[in-house]
């Protein structure tokens, strides 16, 4: 914490040359050696210590370039706050339907968990838009993520594509009183959880329609 920190990124490259050998005798047939080109350096401060907690919302009625700090100023996607929030932060979900895939970009901790939750009282679907997606949350090497009150539908199972909700890695997350339904008329539904290398997982007072697997 409140560290300076300086980096570099450089990439090898190649400068590649055609010779036609019949013509040019003793000519450099190689295509070249490689070389890194400068690169700017980037400098930055990490924060003395993380910034307070904050709760963001999402409804079907707001928009991405709002706030998302007020059930007025909402943003439209959830996976707009899941590309904003911190460890610590909450995402209070409003009534609604939502065709979305999310795609963890933080990590909470251990005191400071990520939590994305249907909004008291309100009821919240995520649904993969009449079965073409597999996946709803894919948390990949994060840790301490709770879910939270959500209810899953109309995704499609897709072998070997994880499931409705999947993690691989990480640690500490926590899935509670969210509702799986796996009744479909057609295809199948994949698992409702599917993890992999991870440690930790609780899935408390949830319940499970169907699905692959039976759910797990």
């Amino acid at each position: 914490p409140g560290e300076e920190v300086a980096v570099r990124v450089s990439t090898p490259a190649r400068t590649r040359r055609t010779c036609w050998v019949p013509y040019l005798e003793g000519a450099d047939t190689s295509v070249g050696s490689p070389s890194t080109p400068a690169a700017a350096e980037l400098r930055f401060r990490t924060p003395r210590q993380d910034g307070p907690a904050r709760t963001f919302h999402v409804a079907v009625t707001g928009s991405d370039a709002d706030s998302g700090l007020s059930p007025r100023h909402a943003w439209r996607t959830v996976e707009h706050a899941a590309a904003r929030v911190r460890a610590g932060d909450t995402v209070l979900i409003h009534e609604g339907t939502y065709l979305e895939t999310l795609r963890m970009r933080a990590t909470g901790a251990p005191d400071a968990p990520i939590t994305f939750r249907a909004a008291p009282g309100e009821t919240v679907w995520i649904e993969g838009s009449g079965q073409q997606r597999p996946t709803a949350f894919f948390l990949g090497a994060m840790h301490h993520i709770h879910l939270e009150g959500l209810r899953f539908r109309h995704f499609n199972h897709v072998p070997h594509a994880g499931g409705c909700i999947r993690i691989e890695g990480g640690s500490g997350h926590h899935i509670r009183r969210c509702f799986y339904d796996g009744r479909e008329k057609g295809g199948y539904m994949p698992n409702f959880v599917t993890a992999i290398g991870t440690a930790s997982l609780r899935v408390e007072n949830c319940v499970m329609i169907q699905g692959m697997s039976v759910g797990l």
